[in-house]
């Protein structure tokens, strides 16, 4: 099922009801997996909150078009992912990776490689020249 996700391109939302009877951790895999990709928990059983989730779209749908209007030079050149440019607005915001994998509902592993991917991607040597990089492409 990998292979098949990873040349998925499309934003994606991933709703995973808190409660719900499907694992969590295959929710956060999925996710990790696709480029453009968001999970969000919502509060409830089977299907979740309708509202909460309702709201998530919503909230997706809006990110989608501020990240359209944004369009920062990194992304533009197809040098990060989206979901890397999530990292590198969160490491920039000086977010340690533990932080980052609990704002974004992913493993901490998942977290750390994709700081590693960005800092090798963008030829920086620690967190603040990635920051630094981040301000210098119009990434905040």
């Amino acid at each position: 099922m990998s292979s098949d996700l990873s040349h998925l391109i499309s934003p994606t939302l991933v709703l995973h009801p808190r409660d719900g009877e499907a694992d969590l951790e295959n929710s956060r895999q999925v996710a990790s997996e696709l480029t453009h990709a968001r999970l969000v928990v919502i509060n409830g059983r089977n299907g979740g909150d309708a509202l909460q989730g309702v709201q998530a779209i919503e909230d997706f749908l809006r990110t989608i078009d501020d990240d359209q209007e944004r369009a920062p030079e990194a992304a533009v050149n197809g040098l990060l992912s989206a979901r890397e440019l999530e990292v590198l607005r969160l490491l920039a915001a000086g977010k340690s990776n533990q932080e980052i994998a609990e704002d974004l509902v992913i493993s901490l592993h998942t977290s750390r490689k994709h700081v590693s991917n960005i800092l090798s991607k963008t030829g920086t040597a620690n967190r603040t020249e990635a920051a630094a990089y981040a301000r210098d492409h119009g990434v905040l």
